[in-house]
């Protein structure tokens, strides 16, 4: 059998999901999934047992619910066979996202099981029942020690930890949107007013902000152009830049993005597409301000209708007109682009191709931005 790795980044997109979807409206799939899989296995005459972070919550509350970062059901199993069960699970829709020794990710409606196969019974010896849908299901009773002594103590010190860094990121982000009200001259800020961004103001925002998860999405692209984090700010990325041939050895060592097969789901949440080259960013910097350049959101209308050039690819960006100045005007005032906390939080392209021309020292044209 073939398996597909399944990372941090897929982690991340997998918790990013149901944090957006809500994780009450998983409620239903993962009952079904459970009662699906432990089907399967008594057809096979297979023991199974519920683990610990599945059973957490029962234990705590009394519901079938929790928060924790996994958000996986962790099932025990008893199995000489494992390509048996497994096949079993993928005839029905069940998909195998990896593998780690006798542990196995599978998948099914976007809700994540891992099993662990252990082969020496004797070690578990004692059980109990658990009563959940209606039905029984067993339990190690070093499952229930280990909720009391590990998990629960686990959970409140990472609950304090979430807390903590929480309020650490609430005061960073407090402090940058002092400094961005500072280089804009002003008291306080309009949510509802769009701000003229001269290049002082300009040149002291950071490009992303240090605590996003766009550093764990968009990490090869990003890195590119700001050698690997070390320069967020964006005075930094133009001084780099204008270094002695960084630009063009960069130029020359880019792993380009091959996208030529439509985008499944959102772009902005695509590991597909975000962790194919690492060129989105910097060809912005090199070939600067393109006309009909297309956005993300059309890529897959581009790719099903016309395809070629590749989207994105140096071939692509060499193939469109670039802006005049006039052009370039005309286009920034009525594309404003947003900033967060005094970071870039839309509109990064129109930002790096603008980066591009103060590289080449040419002339800075002011943004226009929403301050979110």
């Amino acid at each position: 059998m073939k398996y597909e790795i399944w990372d941090d980044v897929d982690h991340f997109l997998y918790y990013d999901y149901w944090h957006r979807e809500g994780h009450a409206s998983s409620l239903l799939i993962r009952k079904t999934n459970i009662l699906d899989l432990f089907e399967v296995a008594k057809n096979k005459k297979i023991e199974l047992f519920l683990g610990d972070l599945t059973v957490l919550n029962i234990f705590q509350s009394r519901k079938f619910e929790y928060d924790l970062k996994d958000k996986a059901e962790y099932i025990f199993a008893f199995i000489k066979n494992k390509e048996e069960l497994l096949k079993s699970l993928e005839n029905i829709n069940f998909k195998i996202v990896s593998t780690s020794r006798n542990k196995f990710y599978i998948l099914r409606e976007n809700r994540l099981i891992v099993i662990n196969f252990v082969r020496d019974r004797k070690i578990f010896k004692k059980t109990f029942k658990i009563e959940l849908f209606q039905n029984t299901f067993n339990c190690f009773t070093s499952t229930k020690l280990k909720i009391v002594f590990f998990y629960k103590p686990v959970y409140f010190f990472s609950t304090i930890y979430r807390k903590v860094f929480s309020i650490k990121v609430k005061y960073l982000n407090k402090l940058n949107q002092q400094k961005l009200i500072k280089n804009l001259g002003v008291e306080k800020l309009d949510k509802d007013k769009i701000y003229k961004i001269d290049i002082n103001t300009f040149l002291n925002l950071q490009i992303e902000n240090k605590y996003s998860p766009s550093w764990l999405i968009r990490r090869q692209h990003l890195n590119t152009v700001t050698n690997r984090k070390r320069n967020i700010k964006i005075s930094k990325i133009v001084k780099y830049f204008q270094k002695t041939n960084i630009l063009e050895t960069t130029f020359e060592n880019i792993n380009e993005s091959i996208i030529d097969s439509p985008i499944i789901g959102s772009v902005s949440h695509s590991k597909k597409f975000w962790f194919s080259g690492d060129n989105y960013f910097f060809y912005s910097i090199y070939y600067k301000f393109k006309k009909n350049v297309v956005p993300y959101k059309n890529v897959n209308d581009y790719i099903l209708k016309q395809n070629d050039p590749k989207i994105y690819t140096r071939e692509y960006f060499e193939s469109l007109n670039s802006m005049n100045q006039s052009e370039i005007e005309i286009f920034l005032q009525t594309n404003p682009i947003e900033i967060t906390n005094n970071s870039i939080s839309s509109g990064k392209h129109r930002v790096f191709a603008m980066i591009g021309r103060l590289i080449k020292e040419e002339e800075y044209i002011p943004f226009y931005s929403k301050i979110i």
